[in-house]
């Protein structure tokens, strides 16, 4: 079975693969956003829904339905992506594999250097956002597998950190605070579906319960009651109770929607074909399909069962690819 560190590997390897494809846009923001006048902001009647689930696989749910969908990141303050090269499994880690985050915010370097030039305890209001981050693995039967990718926005924030097993009124304003800012981004981006969860209640400490009460009331607070078309905490058994009460939607989880969705690579080209000019270039413009062995030279990162579905793809739709690539080349004279 994959393990994860093997599975961030792979997904790496895919990233290196299409990286100048991507349409990603990620900012940092050291400082707070303020609240804005909105004359035409849209108003949804929110529906709040709780899942003990896999928040990844929530992202892949949500934007398959049609939503603009984001997801808030729980991060490490001062090491990007967690320990998710090390194989680590928190949901930080998990996004990082399942999506191609971990690239983006390891660019941010002042987000980091600016936590760790302070009391770990005590980080700062900044935040990071993602645009369009593609997403590329779900989790199907505990294995981690490519599915139809799909594209979505990323908050990532680190939850202040209890030493003490109690929350007080400083680590109270921060997480309250870092909420704010979360809502308030997703809410500047126009994101219909937000997924959130049990924020900084894993090793970080914090009183699933506080938590869920501070989402509990920020969502009903005028700047963000009506904000969001669907709020979904998915989370794990050991923290979901506090948010249950929350839920005013029900839904049946269905735990084997994404099997369908399961495909061999995350690259375009080899999920339908519509790359016809690499797809051409692979016949050598002379209508002879390439062979397994030189498949797997141009494209060593492809598992076998990946080049035998293309080579049958190839040799099913030699006139559809080669007719296509020649319009695209008159087209371009």
């Amino acid at each position: 079975m994959k393990d994860n560190k093997a599975s961030a590997e792979e997904t790496m390897r895919a990233f290196n693969n299409e990286e100048n494809a991507l349409p990603t846009k990620t900012t940092y923001f050291p400082e707070k956003i303020g609240k804005k006048m909105e004359d035409n902001a849209p108003s949804f009647e929110t529906q709040i829904l709780v899942f003990n689930e896999n928040c990844v696989n929530r992202v892949f749910t949500e934007v398959y339905a049609g939503h603009k969908t984001g997801i808030m990141n729980f991060a490490s303050p001062i090491f990007p992506g967690g320990g998710f090269l090390n194989g680590a499994s928190a949901q930080e880690e998990a996004i990082c594999r399942g999506s191609y985050l971990y690239p983006e915010i390891i660019a941010q370097k002042a987000y980091y250097e600016n936590n760790r030039a302070i009391d770990y305890t005590k980080h700062t209001a900044g935040l990071i956002y993602s645009e369009n981050v593609k997403f590329i693995k779900a989790e199907i039967k505990d294995i981690e597998e490519f599915v139809e990718p799909v594209f979505a926005d990323v908050v990532t924030v680190a939850a202040p950190q209890v030493i003490i097993g109690q929350q007080n009124e400083q680590i109270d304003t921060e997480l309250t605070e870092k909420i704010i800012q979360t809502l308030r981004q997703f809410k500047e981006h126009n994101v219909e579906s937000i997924v959130l969860g049990a924020f900084g209640c894993g090793v970080f400490g914090n009183n699933p319960h506080h938590v869920a009460s501070l989402f509990d009331m920020l969502l009903q607070s005028e700047e963000f009651d009506h904000a969001f078309k669907r709020v979904i905490f998915s989370t794990f058994k050991n923290n979901i109770q506090p948010f249950l009460a929350m839920a005013n939607t029900i839904e049946k989880l269905d735990k084997t929607f994404l099997e369908s969705k399961r495909i061999s690579s995350p690259v375009s080209m080899f999920n339908n074909g519509d790359d016809y000019k690499e797809m051409a270039d692979l016949y050598g413009m002379d209508g002879f399909y390439v062979s397994f062995e030189e498949i797997e030279y141009l494209y060593p990162e492809l598992e076998i069962e990946t080049i035998y579905n293309l080579l049958e793809y190839m040799y099913q739709n030699t006139d559809v690819i080669l007719s296509k690539c020649y319009e695209e080349m008159i087209a371009e004279q």
